[in-house]
């Protein structure tokens, strides 16, 4: 699907879900805005159901989604998106019932961000009501949070649509940032390139006493270069994931 065929169904998914919140009047739940509105939006971004982990846990400690370029399997590894979603028109950096300000919506994202328990270098953090969506991005070490934008799509979750002037630009950068099929595209290279050198590891060590051992700390590396690359590689170029089982001679690049 092409940027300009995403940003359609976005839109249209956009001003479906907003109308129908509108319709339960002013004071929308948070479950509300994710079955009625972020669900679909995921989705028209190129994560569907099997493409996302729910959340688990208490929401305080584990993030809404969690998205993956391919479907959702024990060698998953890292999510491409993290994603902490609020009711319609919550304040993204104000926390709720008088909280101390590290409790914010912004602050929440961004520790989801930090946790290498949930995320992983080149995460997405998004903070999102449906119509506004906060992105970060984390950097190769865990205090690395770049953040990527605001995006405010008021103007066009409306309809009829207003002209869309700089709005369609902004949706367009958004969906390049955002989409599977852009984080596919530009994972790939970098994938394939790191998993020839993890290959040209195991071929050196081949020889060496206790291979498991080895093995299981190249597997355990958390720079990303081997660690989380081989994590995600497969559902990209189709690794073969026999290196787990220290089948030297099965593991390959398909």
């Amino acid at each position: 699907m092409t940027t300009t065929e995403t940003a359609t169904r976005f839109t249209d998914v956009l001003q479906r879900g907003v109308a129908n919140l509108e319709m339960r009047g002013p004071n929308v739940s948070e479950a509300a805005t994710r079955s009625l509105l972020v669900d679909q939006l995921l989705e028209a971004l190129g994560y569907p159901p099997e493409n996302r982990s729910p959340e688990e846990g208490t929401s305080a400690n584990r993030p809404d989604y969690r998205c993956y370029v391919g479907a959702v399997s024990p060698e998953s590894g890292y999510p491409s998106l993290v994603v902490e979603a609020k009711k319609l028109g919550e304040d993204f950096d104000r926390a709720p019932g008088g909280q101390h300000r590290a409790a914010s919506p912004d602050r929440q994202i961004q520790r989801y961000l930090r946790s290498d328990n949930i995320s992983g270098p080149d995460t997405i953090g998004v903070l999102t009501d449906g119509v506004r969506w906060r992105v970060y991005r984390r950097g190769p070490a865990s205090t690395d949070i770049e953040h990527r934008g605001n995006f405010d799509f008021s103007a066009i979750s409306v309809s009829p649509q207003p002209p869309l002037g700089h709005q369609s630009a902004g949706l367009n950068e958004f969906i390049d940032l955002l989409s599977s099929r852009a984080i596919a595209a530009e994972l790939r290279p970098d994938a394939r390139r790191d998993i020839n050198r993890a290959d040209r590891l195991f071929d050196a060590i081949q020889n060496a006493d206790g291979p498991e051992d080895i093995l299981k700390g190249i597997l355990a590396e958390p720079n990303a270069v081997i660690g989380h690359r081989l994590e995600n590689a497969d559902s990209l170029i189709g690794v073969r994931k026999d290196a787990h089982d220290y089948d030297w001679a099965g593991y390959a690049v398909a």
